[in-house]
């Protein structure tokens, strides 16, 4: 039986020319694509961030309510230089107002966050307080005040000094205590055992700022508050969205802080001053630094914005005439 005849199919594949050029384009629409999409992720965690500066501003003005003044910056005793603590910030003070209710009865307010009772708490994530375009870590490592040994006994060597390392969630905001340095009595809403009334904020509650975002390459944050007796660490990477990403040089770099930098900031220099202070002011948003005032609404600021204006927001009652421009 003859075989069947079955008709001939040409098959033709890409040549290697075609399959370059197929690459080439679907190179350029997505280096085309990349920017957009860039944009509208950084929008939208500006957009984000807006919101939790506003919701932390209508926290703020309810325990202003209920309380008849605003929460400390931080709650401290201090003997000779020493903070003795506890040290529990304004952030911790406004938690049954931000949700947190469980958690704010949780802790032990009467003893410093580093006690045992709530060393749990300072792993404790609370995303409201950390702003989604900072590439902050999950955790940072801090060095605790140096630990003494015992007493030695006789005949034998005394024990080395130690130190204790310890893994806290950090985060993105702090409260701003005006011009003056955080361990020191004030001129805005917030610093050590301060109990600011709404009549005390002369310059207007829309026109005074009260918390602020402080960006991970300028220092650390917590919101727990101020930590009796630890230094902020300088922070490792001092790169940041939108502008130049070179490291300061050795004579620039800040080693030294009050342990009140990590929940409170000053008003010292410029937002485009490089580098800042631990205690500082910065942001990974390209369309600025955003505060919130004390009557809740927000607002980014730019480099270019004059230091002399941030200056005259910061303090309630400085009689400054200044615009937020």
């Amino acid at each position: 039986m003859p075989d069947p005849i079955y008709p001939r199919v040409d098959r033709r594949g890409f040549t290697l020319i075609e399959l370059l050029l197929v690459v080439a384009i679907l190179a350029v629409l997505i280096g085309l694509l990349l920017p957009a999409v860039q944009k509208v992720r950084e929008r939208a965690n500006a957009l984000s961030c807006q919101s939790k500066l506003g919701q932390m501003g209508l926290a703020l003005s309810q325990y202003g309510e209920a309380h008849r003044y605003l929460p400390a910056g931080f709650r401290s005793k201090v003997e000779g230089q020493m903070e003795t603590g506890p040290g529990w910030g304004w952030a911790s003070e406004i938690l049954p107002w931000m949700e947190q209710d469980p958690l704010s009865r949780s802790i032990d307010f009467s003893v410093s966050p580093l006690d045992a009772k709530n060393r749990p708490y300072l792993k404790q994530k609370l995303s409201i307080f950390r702003c989604p375009g900072d590439p902050l870590g999950e955790t940072l490592e801090i060095q605790l005040p140096v630990a003494v040994g015992q007493q030695p006994r006789d005949g034998e060597p005394p024990e080395e000094p130690y130190a204790e390392m310890l893994e806290v969630v950090p985060v993105t905001y702090v409260g701003f205590c005006g011009t003056t340095p955080v361990d020191q009595p004030g001129n805005g809403l917030l610093y050590r055992n301060s109990k600011v009334a709404k009549r005390d904020i002369e310059d207007g509650e829309s026109h005074t700022l009260i918390v602020c975002e402080r960006g991970s390459w300028v220092g650390a944050s917590l919101w727990q508050g101020m930590l009796p007796g630890v230094k902020p660490p300088q922070p490792t990477g001092y790169g940041y969205l939108g502008g130049p990403k070179a490291e300061p040089s050795l004579d620039e770099i800040v080693v030294q802080a009050h342990p009140a930098a990590f929940t409170l900031s000053r008003v010292e220099k410029a937002l485009d001053a490089r580098p800042q202070s631990l205690d500082g002011l910065g942001s990974y948003h390209t369309a600025g630094t955003q505060a919130v005032f004390a009557d809740g609404h927000v607002q980014a600021f730019t480099d270019k914005t004059k230091v002399e204006i941030l200056k005259a927001l910061v303090t309630r009652s400085g009689g400054e005439v200044a615009t937020s421009e």
